[in-house]
């Protein structure tokens, strides 16, 4: 669309949507152009400029976090990128490894729907008492193309296996989740989750998503409170989330999966 200033002298072209990266533009202006008194332009003009390249996206958070011990064996791994990334790219690029080992634990991979989210799923349980390092090279790449800013690393360590343990431990059970209450409407878009604390538990994976299945997740993580206050969620949305108990490598039944459902706004 096109705007002018209020002497006519200075005319705004806004385009609809933005424009590609790393492109050349060229403006053209005929000699059809006229001034107010019907004169055309004396001669066509030509200009060109070239637009910038694409910001180099760079990891805003993993779960589980960098030098997380006592991390339970069933664990999932989330990356958060700044923004929306070139799943095949990034995936190829990624890789989690035990200890020494030059070769990746075999998984899959989802995203958030925003393609900004990362979750990569072991195969297999992991080993117990094992370091395991997260390893993002620049192959990665923002869905504009545009190379991780510095290859990224972060590691982990997994608790005490079972047949480590000294002394047999009772089984988790599955937390009863408190609020919001199954169902509840009007719910804030930042939300506190809170669960009744499992005895013997030394911490917690939370899962959120917008589906039952939780195939399009928008929070998963590991805490040790019983509680997690959530932030940004989309208003009038409907959202369903479940808790996991865990202490080490053991993991607890998971929750029955509630349901909320944001205010309007």
């Amino acid at each position: 669309s096109h705007s002018w200033s209020t002497n006519g002298e200075t005319m705004t072209f806004t385009p609809s949507a933005a424009l590609a990266y790393s492109t050349k533009y060229t403006l053209t202006l005929s000699t059809a152009a006229k001034s107010a008194l019907g004169t055309a332009l004396a001669s066509a003009y030509t200009g060109t400029f070239t637009t910038a390249a694409p910001p180099a996206p760079t990891v805003v958070s993993t779960t589980p976090a960098n030098s997380a011990t006592g991390v339970a064996v069933g664990t999932k791994v989330t990356v958060t990128f700044s923004e929306a990334m070139n799943e095949s790219a990034t995936q190829g690029a990624c890789s989690l490894k035990a200890g020494t080992s030059t070769t990746g634990v075999p998984g899959s991979h989802s995203w958030s729907t925003n393609g900004e989210t990362m979750t990569f799923t072991p195969s297999a349980a992991l080993t117990g008492s094992t370091k395991y390092t997260v390893t993002i090279s620049t192959a990665a790449k923002s869905a504009a193309g545009a190379a991780l800013g510095s290859a990224y690393t972060c590691s982990f360590t997994t608790g005490v296996a079972a047949a480590e343990a000294s002394t047999a431990s009772a089984p988790l059970s599955a937390p009863v989740l408190v609020s919001p209450k199954d169902g509840a409407t009007g719910v804030s878009t930042s939300p506190l989750l809170t669960w009744e604390a499992v005895d013997g538990a030394s911490g917690y994976v939370v899962e959120v998503a917008t589906d039952e299945d939780f195939t399009n997740q928008v929070y998963l993580g590991q805490l040790s409170d019983a509680q997690k206050q959530l932030k940004g969620l989309g208003a009038s949305g409907e959202y369903f989330w479940r808790v996991q108990a865990c202490n080490g490598d053991a993991s607890g039944p998971w929750s029955k999966v509630g349901s909320f459902t944001t205010a309007s706004g």
